[in-house]
């Protein structure tokens, strides 16, 4: 997912600042697994549940686009076999910002991914870990406390009273005011396949170069997120067989 080009330039306009100041996060991953204690969706021995299949994706996308969180908290669902069968989670970043995060083994959901700031929002489309498009609507969030507040009855209320400027802003005003608040472009990639080979050319390079890791995906990082879907499950009172503690 780190490689896909759409991704990598979610990420360049995230940096660049074309999004202002970046409020939010949200992003969900899951599709309905038939229910089967042997499958390893659901079976703790192979280490089962929505946040090591789906969820880590959600984690690693939070890590990607807004740096690694300052605390992550969530709550799972803990089905009959003793794993997660979904969970939401809230992580804090630096600044401000929130990712909210939900993967799921029972429940279709978007599978999609919407970062969204003080001058805009990009939607990663489904497949967010795959994508083939990606959208950016401008806006502006309003800065600071406005100077004049509008009084009950201001120039909307007026002009809703009288039926031919009524008509005219319902026809003319309206879409020229949306036009004006919402510009959206799309970024398309046509790549076949489901990014496997993105990741394959880029350990290519880093192999070429002598590298021991790759940048875009550092081995702390890796610990990091590890250490995440760790002290969450902890927090659930989710271990699996094998584990030492």
């Amino acid at each position: 997912m780190r490689f896909h080009p759409l991704l990598l330039e979610v990420r360049s306009m995230v940096r660049s600042g074309d999004l202002g100041q970046i409020r939010l996060l949200t992003a969900d991953f899951g599709y309905p697994t038939a229910f089967d204690p042997e499958n390893r969706f659901f079976d703790p021995r192979q280490g089962g549940g929505a946040l090591l299949d789906r969820g880590v994706y959600l984690i690693s996308l939070a890590h990607f686009l807004l740096g690694t969180p300052e605390e992550i908290v969530g709550r799972a669902s803990i089905g009959p076999t003793g794993v997660d069968e979904q969970e939401s989670l809230l992580c804090s970043h630096d600044g401000g910002a929130l990712a909210v995060l939900t993967s799921s083994l029972r429940s279709r959901l978007r599978n999609e991914a919407v970062i969204i700031g003080t001058h805009g929002q990009i939607r990663i489309h489904e497949p967010f870990y795959a994508p083939r498009r990606v959208s950016w609507t401008r806006s502006v969030e309003p800065a600071g406390t406005p100077s004049r507040v509008m009084p009950t009855g201001g120039w909307k209320t007026r002009i809703k009273r009288i039926r031919l400027l009524r008509r005219a802003f319902e026809t003319i005003g309206r879409p020229v005011l949306e036009s004006m608040r919402r510009n959206t472009r799309s970024i398309v990639h046509h790549a076949a396949g489901h990014g496997y080979e993105f990741e394959a050319a880029e350990a290519m390079r880093c192999l070429g170069e002598g590298l021991l890791e790759s940048p875009l995906m550092p081995l702390d990082e890796t610990l990091a997120i590890l250490d995440s879907t760790d002290r969450l499950r902890r927090s659930w009172g989710l271990t699996f067989p094998d584990e030492s503690c």
